[in-house]
């Protein structure tokens, strides 16, 4: 790999952090998370915003639950490693939009349980066999299985005859089956939750199967539990739920650091002064995939220019360009477009709502303000803005006439975004300090 390449893929906004020497920030999550793999029966869902961090956050545990301790080592939380039988077989399934519903979902753990068989029969023979989900797969130190429990496996599962089971009794058989040989219970963690069509069902499936040897971990966007399983209430009390919310501003800086170690680790010393992070994690909002995407150019841009330090100028700079959003976020820059349209009124009540630091945004503050701007009727223009044809990026919430974004990362985007029209940005912000 050449050096520019490398520095191109330290920050990683467009995958998970699957090693945890470069996942930052998190540790209440991570904490409650490792507590919940040691409660017997429980089922975690991971669940918050989109680009949050919850698939991380899921990669991290699939390791934890492994017996991996590199990240409970780096919160001194040593004493939750998971040692011995309590250790698990993960198997990390991503929904997708073509999983349709709870059947999908249990052909995809199917095709796992099959996959995990062929991957350990095409190991290279030897002292042993690692368990352990490819994403997962970098400075990993877990039990090891030896080449004859390995054959142990294969013979059972020869014997046995699925062709008239359901695809749940395929999965719960092959699951003790795994556990009976390797003595360690079977977690499958089920990403992307969201995208499944419809969840009915899920709940009461992943209750009724639940056991010492099968446990479940659901990740999905949503802002409730409810919004990743309809029929949630049927599971009661076993279930674990960790929210991600927005990352606090040290914790976005930390990411920054994390990636100037592993920079330096490779002989590749660029140095983000603390105006620079501090810029970055203020611009982000709290969203770490921002950190990423703009931590990126940033110092991609360096590299070129030849130069290793970052200033707060340079993140300054960069968000200026004019076409920079199309070529770093071309979706959220689409949905922008669609809100915005042809209209300079429409963008001026659009970051004027964007602006309003709390979740909730009452129309009786931001009136007055666009009127004072020059929108002759502001309640036209967000009605525009909750109909699909603008790309519905705000949703009404109560009858007080207060609004809230549909999509929280995007109300970040339209903030760090320059304004179409010439000095709607500047003048909105004016008017809403």
């Amino acid at each position: 790999m050449s050096d520019r390449n490398f520095i191109a893929n330290a920050f990683v906004p467009s995958k998970e952090i699957a090693d945890p020497q470069r996942f930052a920030g998190r540790r209440s999550a991570v904490r409650h998370l490792a507590e919940a793999l040691h409660e017997d029966g429980s089922l975690i869902v991971i669940y918050g915003p989109r680009g949050i961090g919850k698939s991380s956050l899921a990669l991290q545990g699939s390791r934890i639950a492994q017996g991996d301790v590199e990240l409970l080592s780096q919160f001194e939380y040593e004493e939750l490693a998971l040692t011995g039988e309590h250790r698990f077989i993960t198997l990390y399934v991503t929904c997708s939009d073509e999983t349709k519903n709870l059947k999908g979902i249990q052909q995809l753990m199917l095709n796992a349980l099959t996959s995990l068989k062929h991957r350990l029969d095409a190991e290279a023979p030897g002292a042993g066999r690692v368990l352990v989900d490819r994403k997962t797969r970098r400075k990993v130190s877990f039990k090891i299985f030896e080449a004859e429990t390995t054959k142990s496996y294969d013979e059972q599962i020869k014997e046995l005859d699925l062709s008239s089971f359901s695809l749940a009794e395929k999965i719960e058989r092959l699951s003790e089956t795994l556990t009976d040989v390797f003595d360690q219970p079977v977690l499958f963690i089920l990403d992307e939750v969201d995208r499944v069509a419809s969840t009915k069902g899920l709940a009461s499936y992943l209750k009724s199967y639940s056991s010492d040897h099968l446990r479940f971990a659901l990740v999905g966007i949503g802002h409730t539990v409810e919004d990743l399983l309809e029929d949630h209430e049927s599971i009661g009390r076993p279930l674990q739920p960790v929210r991600l919310g927005v990352m606090t501003r040290t914790e976005l800086m930390s990411i920054v650091e994390r990636t100037q170690a592993y920079l330096a680790e490779d002989d590749h010393f660029f140095e983000f002064t603390e105006s620079a992070q501090n810029e970055i994690a203020r611009l982000a909002g709290g969203f770490p995939w921002f950190v990423h995407v703009v931590g990126k150019e940033i110092l991609l841009a360096a590299y070129d220019e030849g130069r290793s330090g970052i200033e707060k100028s340079h993140v300054t700079a960069l968000l200026r360009e004019g076409n920079i959003w199309g070529r770093l976020a071309p979706v959220l820059e689409a949905r922008y477009q669609r809100a915005v349209k042809d209209s300079w009124q429409r963008e001026c009540v659009l970051r004027l709502l964007a602006e309003w630091t709390d979740e909730s945004i009452p129309t009786s503050e931001i009136y007055p303000k666009a009127r004072a701007l020059g929108v002759s009727n502001p309640s036209t223009y967000i009605g525009h803005l909750t109909k699909e044809t603008c790309g519905r990026a705000v949703r009404k919430i109560s009858r007080q006439n207060q609004y809230a974004f549909v999509d929280e990362m995007f109300k970040v985007y339209v903030r760090m975004r320059r304004s179409t029209y010439a000095n709607v940005d500047t003048r909105t912000r004016a008017a809403m300090k």
